[in-house]
């Protein structure tokens, strides 16, 4: 159902590392050598759906609160740099993860034009098979002109949402999910953009995907 993962694991990724970290290093010298013109600044939507029934129904405790918090800090902060600012709207639903068969879609929450992030305490193994926390798709997958990213709180880490937030500001989730080890090839592309971002400059790739997040018609 969900295309893009956070983070996989399990595929060589050095040559394209290497090769990444040495355009980075260009980068830089040139970057800063001669600024970065002024960018006008982008809104993107985004609307956080906090599971009520989480934690066997107790809801997101203070902890998943607060590390939701740092996560939405460090996006935040990062993707300022690309001159791309959130707009956060919070609502509670309700998310049911089955023990056994497909992880469902919260249709009823869902908003058009904006990024959809379901928080919850842990996600299923079948959008987050190597428990990184965090899962995205986009209209391919979603029944409907829905983007949506799955945040699981007990395995996500501080860049989790960061990532996630790269995958569709990459347009990956405008795509039919891949199969490995492509999924990989897109993890490692994010990163790239996100360390170029945090220590380079903007990144055009982001700016432009931004573009369809501008909020529910």
């Amino acid at each position: 159902m969900l295309g893009v993962q956070g983070k996989t694991r399990g595929v060589d990724g050095f040559g394209i590392l290497r090769a990444s970290f040495a355009g980075l290093g260009l980068a830089l010298g040139t970057g800063l050598a001669q600024g970065f013109p002024a960018l006008k600044p982008l809104t993107v939507q985004v609307k956080f759906i906090l599971d009520s029934s989480a934690n066997k129904s107790r809801g997101l405790t203070h902890h998943d609160l607060t590390k939701l918090s740092a996560q939405r800090e460090t996006a935040r902060r990062n993707f300022a740099r690309s001159a791309l600012h959130f707009a956060e709207t919070f609502t509670n639903g309700r998310y049911d993860v089955p023990k056994d068969g497909p992880s469902p879609l919260p249709l009823l929450y869902l908003a058009t034009n904006c990024i959809n992030v379901v928080v919850t305490d842990t996600l299923g193994y079948d959008i987050d098979r190597h428990r990184n926390g965090g899962a995205s798709a986009g209209p391919p997958s979603t029944k409907g002109p829905y983007y949506i990213t799955f945040l699981g709180m007990r395995d996500s880490s501080g860049s989790t949402l960061e990532h996630e937030y790269g995958h569709h500001l990459s347009g990956d989730t405008d795509r039919r999910p891949p199969a490995p080890p492509r999924d990989t090839w897109y993890d490692l592309k994010v990163d790239f953009r996100l360390l170029w971002q945090a220590n380079a400059g903007p990144v055009t790739q982001f700016r432009e995907h931004a573009r369809k997040f501008h909020g529910q018609r």
